[in-house]
């Protein structure tokens, strides 16, 4: 399954953000979706490829920081 990618983005979003609340649902059998603050800005299906965890870390930081949440446009090679 996904849990060791997720595990590695849950941790560089804690490194950056440690107070933030970052949580791992259980979905569709090939799905890997980012939300933030329940805006979807990323998904597998869509981009056909996983996000690029620094991106996401880093926009969990802006956001936390009260700029707005926006979509993801990177994925990993």
């Amino acid at each position: 399954g996904y849990a060791p990618r997720f595990e590695e983005l849950k941790r560089q979003i804690l490194a950056k953000v440690p107070g933030a609340q970052v949580q791992g649902i259980v979905g569709r059998k090939t799905s890997f979706e980012v939300e933030i603050n329940g805006v979807l800005v990323f998904s597998k299906m869509e981009k056909k490829g996983f996000p690029v965890f620094d991106e996401v870390a880093a926009l969990v930081e802006e956001v936390s920081r009260g700029m707005p949440v926006r979509p993801l446009v990177g994925k990993q090679g």
